[in-house]
């Protein structure tokens, strides 16, 4: 049974994407990935902290498979994203390495963001990703630092999170 959690379903959708699947078999993507990203300045408070918080960090986390329990049932998840930006009116690039079994790519992946509050919502619905079956559906928030989460592939979903990990800076910067 594959477990592919959000940023894992979209990285393998623009890896597949990047490496030559015919047009009729990718799915179109709610942005130009080709294009620059916005660099923020016309972003709000609340997305260029999201941007920040983001950008350079690593999600190190745990995800379950509902009806698995029991020891060995939590199982381990990274994410390290090089950088997030704003394309469209909710649509982020995440730039981020996803690594699990074999797959190991770093990719840009566009993300559906919402906001409830001060609290990032990022949301993928029923996305069939060529090759791996079943649709993908996830919602992941993000908040302060750390993420917390659902996921859905076809019948098999779980839950997600974990803490968000920025590199500690060097005193001289």
């Amino acid at each position: 049974m594959r477990h592919v959690t959000l940023l894992t379903a979209l990285t393998v959708l623009l890896s597949l994407a990047s490496h030559g699947v015919a047009a009729q078999d990718a799915p179109k993507l709610p942005f130009d990935p080709s294009k620059k990203a916005a660099d923020g300045t016309d972003l709000n408070k609340l997305e260029r902290e999201f941007q920040a918080a983001l950008s350079g960090s690593t999600l190190v986390g745990s995800f379950t498979i509902n009806g698995k329990e029991g020891p060995g049932a939590l199982r381990k998840e990274r994410y390290t994203i090089s950088q997030v930006s704003k394309v469209a009116n909710d649509v982020w690039r995440f730039d981020a390495r996803v690594q699990y079994g074999k797959v190991d790519v770093t990719v840009p992946m566009p993300l559906y963001v919402k906001w409830a509050g001060d609290t990032a919502v990022i949301q993928l619905t029923n996305m069939k990703i060529p090759g791996l079956g079943e649709a993908f559906t996830a919602r992941v928030l993000i908040y302060r630092d750390e993420y917390a989460g659902t996921w859905a592939h076809g019948r098999v979903g779980g839950q997600m999170f974990g803490k968000i990990e920025r590199p500690k800076r060097d005193s001289t910067e």
